[in-house]
């Protein structure tokens, strides 16, 4: 990807920036920053996504007078330069379907305004007319420049220049990738490699203390350089497989609540088994490839349709049969000409093409969709490239050092300092889809295609790799998230980073800390981000982002105007649980939430007063869109859910029972007796977790570890809760209450088929009557609310926690009949966490 496309006005105007005249570096332009940032929803901006120039002339972090002074020098001697840089020039493995080689820009320069520069027509149309069958890799090129920190610490940058960038939504003209190698001059061994990724905002594939020289393996058409370390080189393993190391040492993070960690590099997604679409770049409304100044240029020398989409917006699901990667050409340096391989490429130092002021062309856009409370924003994508030696990393290598952990090993032993960073924020994917259990509920599964990801606090938006998405080095303040996937609706949330707002004022948002397999457990109710130990901001709920196809999409429309506006929106699903919970992104005061219309929610609004109003939505078979947050706030609102809630738990229980008795459910009735007489003093037994499995690290993709929200007991109350299950104590059973004995045998009636297995009476019985009798003390709570009698309230609302307690117990009895029980214990976990709180709120 390019290595600095934020630097647009290098496009039409080479010599426009403002240039110090002491270094001979262009200065930072806040300006076009400011310029192109999205500031929530509802307003269209400029986005910029790839490149990897992450410490780039137009970067905020690196907006300061310091950047201008080297912190690194060229090595004197140019006969070391080359011998380092020929013993550590990587092999570089590219796909069967890329068009774009390494190659020298110098035949496609021209001179403008006295400057030397590489027009983006000239570079594409002039490569494209040089490739042939004998030629398909035209000037095959890498250029180096070495650099010391001290006199033990030498680096080896590799500049890899391609013509054209076409990846998923993002493509550019021209295309520089970066590989570092940091060696001890002391030893020859080399200490670090430092491969870059997409953008300054995803982690680099990095590995330290390296035994071999490293190999690249190019990520199609994006040109992602991914390392090849073990001794399967021309393929990427994120984790050791088959007595193989892995290929990078990048940390671990837990990227959801209570999974296990991942190693946080960019990896090589397709190599992985995940796949993104590629989309057919336009200019002004127009294919490219029918624009009149590259006649050499046909969709043929795109990358094939047959990873191609249109838009990501035209899809009405994510696409399906996308081929995964398929390994093409190789090429080694001509220092290694014994070695086999398709191409030999030339090693040239940098020096050598500095001259080049820059390389231009016109903007190429694609649409970034934005929820919106009324309809979608849509945002024009501009993409550009700047020259290398115009960038802080060109001097200061270190700086495109992702991982924290690396930077301290350099730190620690040469002594040279790595800088501060700002935050890491991730999240995982997960699609929303119905459930097979019940007619009413979404489950949460591994979406088949990766999305792209941005904060509108940045003009950058990145990649997922392996349905992660992650951005490093955030600085403090409030920040947009936004997620757009092929065939998905958009999703958008607002996150806190740090202490300090965007305003320079103390945000709202508060953070919790947890350990990085720890299931987080909420401290206050306006406190949705969740930092885990080692600095990590989650994103999503639980660190999960719910996207929903487009074509089952339900647009949630939040209006809390008359509120203030909304600080959190929880959504839950009956089965899925938790789907979405984080300040939605607002445009006075009303946001937007996707939800799936085969889900059934419970959604809570906490406005900027602290206030908390909770409804139901259940989207029908052609619904599109729903208004929730009218709904009152205070105790009665939540008593008035309670009622609406519980009432519909009894008719769609009663559902799933009638299904029972026809044969029609999947699930059986063993027909075993349970004790329904667990419960007292409002303690809420936990239901049994449905939990899909955690993958196997060997395993080419990554499961999602999904836990309903209900199961986790994650604490939505102001104190924190325990995240072990609660002892239900046993109390006698009033006498009006039927009751089953361990010694119940199942009569089968005179009509039975010979496979029929029928439950007793008193199971299904207990399940109805603790039903209705928790609607009934939910209406007697109601009914006190409205009255004003605080007192009476609170004793109504003790009483049918301890229902619902003792729902929870039934279902975990073996011979409680599903998955109407099941239902039944997940619906009594959400009303009676809403009845704690306004217990809560009565004290």
């Amino acid at each position: 990807m390019s290595s600095n496309p934020d630097d647009s006005a290098a496009d039409d105007d080479p010599g426009g920036d403002d240039v110090d005249t002491t270094a001979g570096l262009p200065v930072s332009r806040r300006a076009l920053l400011a310029g192109t940032a999205v500031a929530g929803a509802g307003v269209a901006g400029a986005i910029t996504l790839g490149g990897d120039g992450r410490a780039t002339d137009d970067d905020p972090a690196t907006d300061s007078t310091a950047t201008t002074t080297p912190r690194a020098t060229p090595v004197a001697d140019a006969d070391e330069a080359r011998r380092l840089a020929e013993r550590f020039a990587p092999t570089l493995y590219f796909g069967r379907r890329e068009q774009w080689f390494p190659t020298d820009p110098r035949p496609y320069s021209s001179e403008r305004d006295g400057q030397t520069v590489v027009d983006g027509f000239d570079a594409l149309d002039g490569y494209t007319a040089a490739k042939s069958e004998d030629t398909p890799a035209p000037d095959p090129t890498v250029f180096y420049h070495v650099l010391e920190y001290t006199d033990r610490l030498a680096v080896v940058q590799y500049w890899i220049y391609s013509a054209f960038d076409q990846f998923s939504v993002n493509f550019h003209w021209h295309d520089w990738e970066l590989l570092q190698t940091f060696v001890d001059r002391a030893s020859g061994d080399p200490v670090l490699y430092a491969a870059s990724a997409h953008s300054r905002q995803v982690p680099n594939n990095e590995f330290l203390d390296p035994e071999a020289v490293p190999a690249i393996i190019s990520e199609v058409g994006s040109h992602s350089s991914a390392l090849g370390m073990n001794a399967r080189r021309d393929t990427f393993q994120r984790l050791p497989v088959d007595g193989l190391v892995a290929d990078v040492t990048n940390g671990v993070v837990a990227i959801a609540s209570g999974e296990e960690g991942l190693p946080l590099a960019y990896g090589l997604p397709r190599d992985e088994g995940f796949r993104l679409p590629y989309v057919v770049p336009e200019l002004d409304g127009a294919p490219l490839t029918d624009h009149p100044d590259l006649p050499n240029v046909s969709a043929e020398d795109l990358v094939p349709e047959d990873v191609t989409v249109g838009s990501f917006a035209d899809l009405a699901t994510p696409p399906t049969g996308l081929p995964p990667r398929e390994l093409g050409a190789t090429l080694e340096p001509e220092s290694r000409r014994e070695t086999p391989a398709d191409e030999h490429y030339a090693l040239v130092p940098t020096a050598e093409v500095e001259d080049i002021a820059a390389f231009t062309g016109p903007q190429l856009s694609f649409e970034f969709a934005v929820p919106g409370f009324v309809e979608d924003a849509l945002a024009s994508h501009i993409t550009s490239t700047s020259t290398p030696w115009t960038q802080p990393r060109y001097r200061d290598p270190l700086a495109d050092v992702t991982d924290a952990a690396h930077r301290e090993a350099i730190q620690e032993r040469y002594g040279v300092d790595g800088g501060g960073r700002g935050e890491t924020i991730v999240g995982r994917l997960a699609e929303l889809r119905p459930s097979d259990d019940v007619d009413v509920g979404v489950t949460l599964t591994a979406p088949p295609v990766e999305a792209v990801a941005r904060l509108a606090s940045d003009p950058t938006a990145v990649p997922t790799f392996g349905g992660v998405a992650a951005f490093v080095d955030v600085e403090p303040g409030d920040h947009t998230l936004t997620v757009n996937g092929p065939g998905y609706a958009p999703y958008a949330q607002r996150v806190a980073v740090g202490g300090e707002a965007a305003t320079g004022e103390e945000t709202t948002t508060e953070t919790r800390t947890v350990t990085p397999t720890e299931t987080a457990t909420e401290t206050a109710t306006d406190a949705p981000t969740e930092t885990t130990s080692d600095g990590t901001v989650r994103v999503g709920a639980g660190g999960r982002i719910g996207l929903v196809p487009a074509a089952d999409a339900v647009k949630l429309k939040v209006d809390a105007t008359d509120r203030g506006g909304a600080r959190r929106v929880r959504v839950d699903d009956d089965v899925a649980g938790r789907v979405f919970d984080a300040p939605p992104v607002e445009a006075d005061g009303r946001g937007a939430v996707y939800v799936h219309r085969a889900g059934g929610y419970t959604v809570e609004v906490t406005d900027e007063r602290g206030e908390t109003s909770v409804e139901r939505v259940n989207p029908g078979p052609n619904q599109n869109a729903a208004a929730v947050a009218k709904a009152r706030t205070g105790v009665s609102g939540i008593t008035r859910f309670l009622v609406d809630f519980l009432t519909e738990t009894r008719e769609t229980v009663e559902r799933l029972l009638e299904r029972g008795a026809d044969g029609s459910a999947s699930g059986s009735d063993d027909g075993r007796g349970t004790d329904d007489s667990a419960g007292s003093g409002g303690a809420t037994a936990t239901p049994t977790a449905d939990v899909t499995t955690t993958p196997d690290p060997t395993s080419a993709t990554i499961e999602l570890d999904v836990v309903s929200d209900e199961d986790r007991d994650d604490g939505e109350g102001d104190e924190e809760q325990s995240t072990e299950t609660p002892t239900a104590t046993p109390t006698p059973t009033p006498a009006s209450e039927p009751t089953e004995t361990s010694t119940a045998t199942p009569t089968p009636a005179p009509e039975a088929t010979p496979d029929r297995v029928y439950q007793p009476v008193t199971t299904r019985e207990n399940l109805r009557q603790l039903l209705t009798k928790a609607v009934s003390r939910a209406e007697a709570a109601n009914e006190a609310a409205l009255a004003g009698d605080e007192t009476r309230t609170a004793e109504e609302l003790r009483a049918l926690r301890s229902v619902l307690a003792r729902l929870s117990s039934l279902a975990e009895g073996g011979g409680a009949p599903q998955p109407a029980a099941r239902i039944a214990a997940r619906r009594a976990g959400t009303a009676d966490r809403r009845a704690e709180r306004a217990l809560d709120t009565l004290t």
